[in-house]
């Protein structure tokens, strides 16, 4: 990196054109024709300057702008760069340790420092992680300590600049630890909000942060643009939302599979940072287990650690055309009734249809999903239902008490009228009991019990899938591969569902009295109670097995130490 000087009235590129032509050759495969045109200035022009950028909602020009105001360095060539170029509103920076993601994400935020009225916010997950040696607050310490002309508001977390010609700008740090921590936020309004370490945060707030970007249509502050940025290392919590958000479509277009992602990707190595001692660091990332490091070195976002319950590997692809023509057939409905709406990621209504052969085996041949309000789902599974026809049963789980009666009552009249439908009282309460997998994560012990047996079943190898394009089996494998330190388990949650029920139907269905008002009672089934066998093809009713000893044998197979100890089976 090298030096500018400090007054953002006289700051010069002291890089030279040859590295801004550079950039503009790398960018040329994902920027647009209206990026391009600003591009075709940088040469041009000395300091930023504004411009409208059109329908894209790139509001400003690309030139100057790796001349960053009251920041002692320029960025580094190569995907740091780019990163800082993009005017874009939603992009991702990293993928490997060591790559320079806080400088990148503090230049960023300090981009448009030089406009009176211009607000920046940068989070971390703690403020203890902003504090962290080499972590956002040393970076802005080291830079703006004892500058002239930069104050340092420590009650609010808050560096004001006071911008030559008047009027002041300031960038806001902020975390996001606590359940409730994005609502501080409330009121707020930024042009600037900047996410460092992603994958440590969870989808609804980054989500909900979205809320909090805006400007104002006319006046100095109407050019400016509005940028959500990040960083991020593969891993941790939220790598599957960010895999999904940013990761997947980015590989498929780099592949020629899809179009071009209007979310940008900036992957960088620790070879694009030359700021650090590569060699060094490199020797301590080679003492990490290997799916760690192939993460933080390679920065691999497809590989996975174990699950804890279920591994991805024990499902089995198949045709459509593999499936045993006698099977008993259920599609077992996880229900919800919520918008997706800024800063609030809701649960999704999933039903799963699974069909059980004589052999036990179980074949999944469709997912629908989605996140409506509860008008809709009812049409929309009153739908499902009617291509399923009558040979497969429809089938929710019903809370107790009054209010789960009603809601059952609802789904029979509403969506399931002219269907085979069944409704399998919910094994009772765990007395608030839950048991912590990973940090800020808590998953109820019935949940985990009741996914006992569809993972003995898969690991057995007696699990199949159809993967033929016609439904979202990657998503099912992406959900139950990390169950339950996930943010969602709808999907499980069916899919364990339906196992559990066709485990207890004999081969011609459940009887269709309709004396017993379609319910199977809570002394029939049980998640901890079932009807099950070691060996599903030596007579599928096997024997019972007591509601203690399965719980144990569940808990002792599938479920780490750390759940072991959370509660004692007697």
């Amino acid at each position: 990196m090298n030096d500018v000087e400090a007054d953002p009235t006289t700051l010069t590129f002291t890089q030279g054109g040859d590295h801004v032509g550079k950039i503009a050759s790398d960018l040329e495969e994902a920027m647009t024709v209206e990026d391009m045109r600003h591009l075709e200035r940088l040469e041009e022009l000395k300091r930023p300057t504004f411009t409208t950028a059109g329908e894209d909602q790139l509001a400003t020009t690309l030139a100057s702008l790796l001349v960053i105001p009251w920041c002692p360095w320029t960025p580094n060539e190569g995907p740091q760069s780019r990163f800082l170029l993009d005017m874009g509103r939603e992009t991702l920076y990293g993928g490997a340790a060591g790559g320079g993601k806080s400088i990148a994400i503090m230049m960023a935020a300090s981009q448009f420092l030089h406009v009176p009225g211009y607000s920046a916010l940068l989070l971390r997950k703690s403020y203890q992680d902003l504090g962290k040696p080499g972590a956002l607050m040393e970076i802005a310490e080291q830079w703006w300590g004892g500058v002239d002309g930069v104050k340092f508001d420590r009650q609010q977390h808050t560096y004001l600049f006071d911008v030559p010609g008047g009027g002041t700008s300031r960038i806001v740090f902020g975390a996001l630890d606590n359940e409730n921590d994005r609502f501080k936020y409330q009121g707020g309004a930024y042009h600037f909000v900047g996410f460092d370490e992603l994958t440590q945060q969870k989808e609804r707030d980054y989500r909900y942060l979205f809320s909090r970007v805006r400007r104002k249509k006319t006046g100095p502050l109407a050019d400016l643009p509005i940028r959500v940025r990040s960083t991020a290392n593969p891993g941790g919590v939220g790598h599957e939302w960010v895999h999904a958000r940013f990761i997947a479509a980015w590989e498929a277009w780099k592949k020629g599979r899809g179009p071009r992602p209007r979310r940008n990707f900036w992957p960088a190595l620790i070879s694009d940072n030359p700021m650090l001692d590569q060699e060094d660091y490199i020797e301590s990332l080679m003492e990490l287990d290997p799916v760690t490091r192939a993460q933080l070195l390679r920065g691999d976002w497809n590989i996975r650690p174990d699950g804890r319950m279920f591994k991805r590997e024990w499902f089995k692809p198949v045709p459509r055309s593999a499936i045993p023509g006698n099977c008993i057939w259920v599609r077992f409905w996880d229900t919800a009734a919520t918008d997706p709406a800024p800063g609030y990621d809701p649960d999704w209504t999933v039903g799963m249809r699974i069909g059980r052969d004589p052999q036990g085996r179980y074949w999944i041949d469709d997912m629908r999903r989605w996140r409506v309000g509860p008008n809709e789902s009812d049409v929309f599974m009153k739908e499902v239902a009617l291509q399923d026809t009558r040979r497969v049963t429809e089938a929710v789980e019903q809370d107790p008490g009054a209010a789960g009666k009603i809601a059952v009552h609802h789904l029979r009249v509403n969506a399931f009228a002219t269907s085979q439908f069944r409704a399998i009282l919910a094994a009772g309460k765990s007395k608030g009991r839950t048991t912590t997998l990973t940090a800020g994560r808590k998953t109820p012990l019935p949940k985990i019990l009741a996914a006992g047996p569809t993972a003995s079943h898969a690991q057995a190898g007696d699990v199949f899938y159809v993967a033929d394009g016609t439904w979202d089996h990657e998503s099912m494998l992406s959900e139950v591969e990390i169950f339950p330190d996930g943010d969602h388990d709808d999907i499980v949650d069916a899919l364990s569902g339906a196992v559990n029920l066709l485990a207890k139907m004999p081969m011609w269905g459940l009887d269709l009295d309709p004396g017993n008002e379609g319910f199977v009672k809570e002394n029939e089934w049980r998640p901890d109670a079932i009807t099950w066998s070691p060996n599903m093809g030596e007579g599928w009713m096997g024997e019972r097995i007591s509601s203690e000893r399965r719980a144990e044998e569940i808990v002792n197979r599938h479920v780490d130490a750390q759940v072991a100890e959370a509660f004692s089976m007697t």
